[in-house]
């Protein structure tokens, strides 16, 4: 406890303060205008309190500034940029702070990484971002955005690695085409319409994706890995969904997906290589969230280690694929609300004889309900409400 106190102004030589993930409560001294060397200032998941001092606009030297997490209030303005020439990587999210910046301000530094998320920025997008040319990561999540994504943006964003934009008021549709170097992308609870654009099957890098909650409609896009509650999507599942072979966490729930379930889930190398644990070192910046045995939960940086299908609350019809029991790293299988009927494949028992120790994830879900010889619990567990009857394999 306790806070950063005024003396730390006398430390003229200092360069690098790290005080985050601490318990420091109070304002931001002033006198740190003395520290004219600082390159990294790092006070982030704090408690602080009070305004930004507008002194910090002095530390031409500053190339990393993060105040992040703390509670903060009051207007960041141009005075708190305005002689930031080194600055690269700026985050100030989950602050209680309105950014207002003039549009026609051209700041001084070209950032790299720049996370406003959970603050007041719009109504506008952020036009003062205009000039920037090197960003990387943009976080500008439940920053009270509204209105159509502006075309300058678009000349701005080719080298974004990261880009959230989720929980505003966006409307309009949206194209990012040219963003080639893309690998983390959530737009998720906003009011964007339109189909998927097709350019987007040539962003190669992109790894994660997150539409839930929005308006998007149309045939489901061959090219997309994970998605959620899209609510407007219809046709059949495609068969090149399988070429994706290292996907881990697939939702199609909440559509009006028909047809049958793919025969060719297995060729989902991830899911089904006994020997891959995941864990890709990649860190996912907004959470997915994942349906288990009905309870909701929300998965960011363990993202990775997760595998999911969910494929609920559709007209999907038809025998549930074998295929699917040979998934031995799948720990989510939800198919209910759907119109399946057939047989629960008998293969699920093998699993139980030959992949007990390496097809934990089955288990969990399926095999356990099994062993409990009800058959009203698979019913429940596996389908749900399906509308027609699923058969056993036979053997009472």
């Amino acid at each position: 406890m306790g806070g950063i106190p005024e003396s730390i102004g006398q430390l003229s030589n200092l360069d690098y303060i790290d005080l985050s993930g601490n318990s420091i409560e109070g304002p931001i001294p002033e006198s740190l205008l003395q520290l004219s060397s600082l390159r990294l200032l790092s006070l982030g998941s704090n408690k602080l309190t009070g305004r930004i001092p507008e002194s910090i606009g002095q530390l031409s030297n500053l190339v990393d500034l993060d105040l992040s997490n703390n509670l903060l209030k009051g207007v960041v303005a141009e005075l708190h940029l305005a002689n930031l020439t080194s600055l690269i990587n700026l985050d100030i999210s989950s602050n209680e702070l309105a950014v207002k910046i003039n549009p026609k301000m051209i700041a001084p530094f070209q950032l790299n990484s720049i996370d406003m998320s959970n603050c007041k920025v719009g109504p506008q997008f952020p036009t003062w971002l205009r000039a920037q040319r090197n960003i990387f990561e943009l976080g500008l999540s439940n920053a009270s955005i509204s209105g159509i994504i502006p075309d300058w943006f678009y000349n701005i964003s080719f080298n974004i690695v990261s880009l959230i934009l989720s929980s505003n008021e966006l409307s309009g549709e949206i194209s990012l085409c040219n963003m080639k170097s893309l690998e983390q992308l959530d737009l998720s609870n906003n009011k964007l319409s339109g189909s998927v654009p097709e350019c987007w099957k040539r962003l190669r890098q992109l790894r994660a994706i997150n539409l839930g909650n929005t308006q998007f409609s149309g045939l489901v896009p061959t090219f997309l890995c994970s998605m959620k509650y899209f609510n407007s999507f219809y046709g059949e599942i495609p068969m090149s969904i399988c070429k994706l072979g290292y996907l881990q966490v697939l939702n199609l729930a909440h559509n009006n997906l028909s047809g049958s379930i793919p025969l060719c889930f297995d060729n989902l190398t991830t899911m089904s290589d006994p020997k891959y644990q995941g864990g890709t070192n990649n860190f996912y910046e907004f959470g997915v969230e994942v349906q288990m045995k009905s309870i909701t939960q929300v998965y960011t940086s363990a993202l990775q280690y997760l595998f999911s299908i969910d494929l609920s609350n559709n007209i999907l019809n038809g025998d549930i694929p074998a295929e699917l029991t040979r998934l031995c790293n799948l720990e989510n299988l939800n198919l209910s609300q759907n119109d399946l009927w057939g047989r629960i494949p008998p293969e699920i028992a093998d699993l139980k004889k030959h992949r007990i120790g390496l097809c934990h994830g089955i288990l969990g879900i399926l095999l356990l309900i099994i062993l409990q010889a009800f058959l009203e619990a698979i019913l429940l567990s596996l389908v749900g409400q399906n509308y027609h009857p699923i058969a056993g394999d036979g053997r009472d």
